[in-house]
């Protein structure tokens, strides 16, 4: 019997390399957090063992869900009103929220078999198949195992945001968890392996700033409710600007009242994960709608590969704000459902120095006692400074006034100054004693 803590932690894991004869079944349970609103509360489910009735212990009351998606029809179906919905199918994901917190327990014998799909529906330019892990273990995602052919090679996991986290190559599947992936052609073919089971529950973008890769994860968390949402960016030297359908993926909104944050390509398809070239510059074009809430915070997760080769700056177009991005990053921002969509735009620069855009003799810089004088004699009529401490977290912005900037820093050490002037950006390092 695999327990579930009833708090937040994982279920136990268990790896089957035998077989189960005789009469014997395991007996596996699974901790349901109960929902509170209409964005929190949703989880995925997927069967450990083969064929299970969908019972008493699954079956959803009056106030509780259970629901099956079905691509052809884009709709999601439940046991209320399709009867015939009686058993979890192998290797399907399932939708279900519980109105009060649960542990839910599933027995008989355990899948240690591949599971195959073969030309799984493509309607239209959907696609998106709910799938699951049907072992009671961690799963590694992707890999010459999986046999992936005319799918996208980024899965999907609902996140407790109430919206979607897509999952690369090499990344962990939780035990009993569905996942989404999305056909690209009717011609396609997937296997759910068993080779790929592992105890493991690790997120590969908690490893983010000490990857020796390119990438950026850029999230948006409501101040006042559960939900966020988030984008990701993947140097790829094989990678155009536009929409590369075997290292992208296509953007899933999430739970009804959750934001959507996307990034749009020069041919207009909306991604949530885009692989980009590695360019000595790029413009990336970001839109935003509110959810329930009008209040959020973005912060940026940056790898350090790519933090100290490159500038970027997050600009926010409806209050004409610029904001210096590093790794840890964070600004606060408001937004109301009649704001424009196409709101965020992220300027990437490669690092080399000082440009002909910059003139070392023009920035002058002071501190003393903590206290920081930044002058810029011949940017006299803009400008704008950030100062951020070595984590990444803002402690000081300030516009210019005639080409001038007083300020104190509120503890001793290194702080990097970032500059923003009309004809480029500056980028200093500030000791304070």
């Amino acid at each position: 019997l695999p327990n579930s803590p009833n708090d937040h932690a994982a279920s136990a894991s268990f790896l089957n390399h035998g077989t189960v004869s005789g009469n014997g079944s395991i007996k596996i349970e699974r901790y349901i957090i109960q929902y509170f609103t209409e964005t929190d509360g949703w989880h995925f489910f997927s069967s450990p063992v083969d064929n299970a009735n969908i019972d008493s212990q699954f079956l959803p009351g009056v106030c509780d869900d259970l629901y099956i998606y079905k691509e052809i029809s884009d709709e999601w179906l439940s046991p209320k009103t399709t009867p015939d919905l009686t058993y979890f199918v192998n290797g399907l994901g399932y939708l279900i929220s519980y109105i009060n917190n649960s542990v839910h327990t599933i027995s008989g014998v355990p899948n240690n078999n591949d599971l195959k799909f073969n030309n799984l529906s493509f309607t239209g330019d959907r696609g998106w198949h709910l799938l699951g892990n049907p072992y009671p273990c961690g799963l590694k995602w992707g890999g010459t195992d999986w046999g992936i052919n005319g799918i996208s090679l980024v899965a999907k996991l609902l996140n407790s945001g109430g919206t979607y986290t897509d999952l690369l190559a090499g990344e962990t599947i939780p035990a009993m968890n569905g996942f989404f992936v999305k056909a690209n052609s009717t011609s396609n073919a997937i296997t759910i392996p068993k080779s790929a089971r592992l105890h493991s529950i690790a997120d590969g973008w908690k490893r983010t700033e000490s990857s020796l890769d390119k990438k950026m994860k850029l999230m948006i968390q409501s101040n006042t409710d559960n939900t966020f949402a988030e984008t990701r960016i993947i140097v790829n030297h094989d990678a155009t600007t536009g929409y590369d359908i075997s290292k992208d993926s296509p953007y899933l909104s999430g739970m009804p009242g959750t934001p959507l944050f996307y990034q749009v390509t020069s041919d207009g398809r909306e991604l949530s994960t885009n692989c980009i070239p590695d360019s000595a510059s790029l413009k990336l074009n970001f839109e935003f709608t509110p959810g329930l809430a009008n209040e959020y915070t973005l912060k940026a997760v940056i790898s350090d590969e790519w933090a100290k080769t490159s500038n970027f700056v997050f600009e926010d177009k409806l209050s004409n704000v610029k904001y210096p991005i590093l790794n840890g990053t964070t600004f606060k921002f408001k937004s109301n459902s009649g704001d424009i969509k196409d709101r965020f735009r992220l300027a990437i620069d490669i690092i080399t120095g000082i440009t002909k855009k910059e003139n070392i003799e023009d920035l002058n810089i002071s501190c003393a006692d903590r206290h920081v004088k930044i002058s810029m004699p011949h940017q006299i009529d803009s400008g704008r400074a950030y100062i951020f401490d070595l984590v990444g977290k803002q402690v000081f912005s300030g516009e210019f006034v005639n080409g001038k900037l007083d300020f104190k820093l509120p503890n001793s050490g290194f702080y990097l100054l970032h500059v923003l002037v009309k004809n480029g950006m500056l980028t200093r390092k500030i000791l304070a004693l």
